[in-house]
C-alpha cells in the first residue's frame, strides 16, 4: 500500500461521491498490525487517518504519507513500539492542510545508535511543521525530557530539526561507552546531568552539519 510491503490487508471498502473509505481495516506486517480507518477524498486530496496498533513507524508513516515518512527517516527502532495516528493529511504537494497527531510509546528507540530505553511522546504535524513538547523516558540509567521542532528550511525542500533535551542521573560509564570504543579507564561510579540545544538539517548523513550548545555536570565520578 503506497509502496509499503504488507503481509495482508483486511478491509471493507466504500466508495461514494469521490470519497474512498477503508472502514474498518486491518494492515498486517511480520512485526505487527495496525487497525482503524482511512478516508480518502480523491477530489480535495484530504485524507482522514485513524490508526492504532504495533508496527514499524517507518511503515506506518509510509501508509500515512510521504512527508511524514521523510521526517521520520533518521529515526531507529530496535523494538516495535505502540503507536496511534489520528487526524487529517494533505495529500497534495503542499502540507498546509495537514493536522495530525501521532503518539508513540516504546522501548529502545531513538536516532542512529543513540537509543533510549523507554520513550513516550506525542507528535503534532501541522502545515509542514512537526513538533513534540513532551518526549520523556529513561536512557543510560537516568531520566530524560525533550522537545523536538522540525520545521521547513528556507529552501522549502528540506526540514531543520531543533532538539532541546536534558537527562539526569545518567550513568557516566554508559555515556562514555556510547562515544568511545576503547576500553574504559573510568570506574563504575559517576552520575551525569546533561542539557543540549542542537540544530541540524533532517537529512544530514553523519550529522556533519549539526551545531548547538550544552552543559554537563558530573557527581561522584
Amino acid at each position: 500500500y503506497r509502496g509499503v510491503p504488507l503481509t495482508s490487508i483486511v478491509s471493507t471498502l466504500h466508495y461514494s461521491n469521490h470519497v474512498l473509505q477503508l472502514d474498518p481495516f486491518q494492515f498486517s506486517r511480520p512485526e505487527g498490525t495496525v487497525a482503524g480507518s482511512l478516508h480518502l477524498d480523491l477530489e480535495t486530496e484530504l485524507y482522514g487517518v485513524n490508526l492504532d496498533g504495533r508496527m514499524d513507524p517507518h511503515a506506518v508513516a509510509g501508509i500515512v504519507g510521504p512527508h511524514l515518512a521523510a521526517v521520520l527517516a533518521p529515526t531507529h527502532y530496535e523494538q516495535v513500539p505502540e503507536l496511534a495516528a489520528h487526524g487529517v493529511v494533505d495529500g497534495g504537494d503542499s502540507q498546509d492542510r495537514t493536522d495530525l497527531k501521532v503518539s508513540v510509546r516504546g522501548q529502545r528507540l531513538g536516532v542512529t545508535n543513540w537509543l533510549a530505553d523507554t520513550v513516550q511522546l506525542d507528535l503534532d504535524a501541522r502545515g509542514g511543521h512537526y513538533i513534540t513538547t513532551n518526549a520523556s523516558g529513561t536512557a543510560f540509567g537516568g531520566t530524560f525530557r525533550a522537545s523536538v521542532h522540525v520545521t521547513p528550511d528556507e529552501s522549502g525542500h528540506d526540514h531543520t530539526v531543533r532538539v532541546l533535551a536534558s537527562i539526569t542521573n545518567a550513568e557516566m560509564t554508559r555515556l562514555i561507552a556510547q562515544v568511545r570504543t576503547n576500553e574504559l579507564a573510568a570506574g563504575k561510579n559517576g552520575k551525569t546531568a546533561l542539557t543540549v540545544d542542537i540544530t541540524a538539517p533532517v537529512h544530514d548523513p553523519g550529522w556533519l552539519l549539526l551545531s548547538g550548545t550544552g552543559s554537563a555536570h558530573v557527581a561522584s565520578g
